[in-house]
């Protein structure tokens, strides 16, 4: 693992939801939820987005991104990445397979076919990483707690 991630990894090991900003064409960004995942063999971020959509098009003229990764515990604690689209190839199911079985709890056992669309894999190289870490986003939300 990234040094720089050290300090994010009980995060990286949660259902914690990431959020892909784009550049749109018109230059405004564009902001999705969706899974994601730290791929610690490559040090990279994959993700998952549909052939054809905005962000499939954007990447497309764009490939830089940022990745904002926010705990569901803590909002405080997250973690951002910029970064560069380095791959995008299509999904043979296993990869949403494995998101849906991570975050749903292991309840879905059949390949998924909703989409209109084929899925992407889509790997993300990091260039900048950054965000709060846990010892600082918790005493932050302590703080604003009433006691």
């Amino acid at each position: 693992m990234d040094e720089a991630l050290l300090p994010y990894r009980e995060l990286l090991d949660k259902k914690a939801f990431g959020f892909l900003a784009t550049i749109s064409k018109n230059g405004s960004p564009h902001v999705t939820p969706l899974w994601v995942k730290y791929d610690q063999d490559t040090g990279n971020f994959i993700v998952n987005i549909e052939e054809n959509s905005a962000k499939d098009y954007n990447i497309r003229r764009n490939s830089r991104v940022c990745i904002n990764v926010v705990d569901p515990d803590n909002p405080y604690h997250y973690l951002f990445v910029q970064g560069e689209v380095i791959s995008r190839s299509l999904d043979d199911g296993s990869l949403v397979n494995h998101f849906f079985s991570t975050y749903s709890g292991g309840k879905h056992s059949e390949p998924w076919f909703s989409y209109p669309d084929p899925l992407l894999v889509v790997e993300i190289e990091p260039e900048k990483i950054s965000g709060w870490k846990k010892e600082l986003a918790d005493s932050f939300r302590d703080m604003l707690v009433e006691p």
